[in-house]
C-alpha cells in the first residue's frame, strides 16, 4: 500500500497483499496512518509513477525481496527535496517540528539569560547596600529588641564606647526615702481599661526603649529632669 500526503509529500509504504479485502485494507490504513495523522477529508487511488519505478530499481529481478527494502525506500524518499514544498528532511512536517524545537530552545535560552541578568542586578544591589561585619567572641553589639533568637550578622551593629560622654544618674532618692527614676520626657499618652498610661522616655536610655507606665507610677515614682 502506497500513501502520499498531498501537502507535505510525505510517503508511507505499508506491506499488504493483492488479495487483501476492503476491510483489511481499511484496517491497515487506520493502523499505519490514521492513528498518527488523523483521518483525511478525502483520498483517491492515484499512485505516483516515480514510487513504482523507484521500488523496481531496488528489488531483485524476481521481485521476492521487496519487503526487505520497503522501510529504506520510504526513508530515502522522504529525505528528497520536493519541488512543490522546497524542503528536505521529511518535508513540511519535519520542518514544523524542527522550527518548534528551535523556537523552544530560543525561548528557554532567553528566559535563562533574563533570569541570570535579574540575579546579577539583585546581587549588585545587595552588595552595594551590605556591610559585612566581623565580630569577635565576647564583643559587645547592639541589636533590636524584636529580633529573632537566630539571626544574620548583618542585623548587628558594633557597640562603640564613648568615654567622653558623661552618663547622668538615672536613679534618685524621693522625699519619702524611696528610690525613683529620672525621666527625660513623656512622649505619649493613651487609655487602657479606662486608665491613663504614659509613654516614658527614661534618662540614659534611647527613645526606642521608652515604656508605657500607669499614671499612678508616673506621679509617685518618676522625676522629670
Amino acid at each position: 500500500m502506497v500513501i502520499v500526503d498531498r501537502l507535505t509529500k510525505r510517503l508511507k509504504l505499508i506491506t499488504t497483499k493483492t488479495t487483501a479485502t476492503a476491510e483489511e485494507t481499511a484496517e491497515l490504513f487506520m493502523k499505519h496512518y490514521v492513528k498518527d495523522h488523523g483521518l483525511p477529508k478525502w483520498t483517491d487511488g492515484a499512485n505516483n509513477r516515480f514510487i513504482e519505478d523507484y521500488l523496481r530499481t531496488i528489488v531483485n529481478p524476481s521481485q521476492d525481496n521487496w519487503q526487505e527494502h520497503l522501510h529504506l525506500a520510504e526513508f530515502a524518499y522522504n529525505r528528497r527535496v520536493h519541488s512543490s514544498v522546497s524542503d528536505p528532511e521529511f518535508g513540511n512536517l519535519a520542518k514544523s517540528a524542527q522550527d518548534f524545537l528551535v523556537r523552544q530552545q530560543t525561548l528557554l535560552k532567553s528566559a535563562q539569560d533574563a533570569m541570570s541578568e535579574a540575579q546579577e542586578r539583585m546581587k549588585s544591589y545587595y552588595d552595594r547596600n551590605r556591610q559585612i561585619q566581623v565580630f569577635s567572641i565576647g564583643e559587645e553589639v547592639l541589636l533590636g529588641l524584636k529580633i529573632h533568637p537566630v539571626f544574620h550578622t548583618s542585623l548587628l551593629k558594633p557597640y562603640l564606647h564613648d568615654d567622653k560622654r558623661q552618663q547622668k544618674p538615672s536613679k534618685v532618692m524621693l522625699k519619702d526615702g524611696s528610690e525613683g527614676q529620672l525621666v527625660k520626657a513623656i512622649i505619649g499618652h493613651r487609655r487602657r481599661k479606662k486608665k491613663s498610661q504614659y509613654l516614658v522616655w527614661w534618662l540614659g536610655e534611647t527613645k526606642d526603649e521608652a515604656t508605657w507606665e500607669p499614671q499612678k507610677e508616673v506621679v509617685s515614682r518618676i522625676q522629670i529632669t
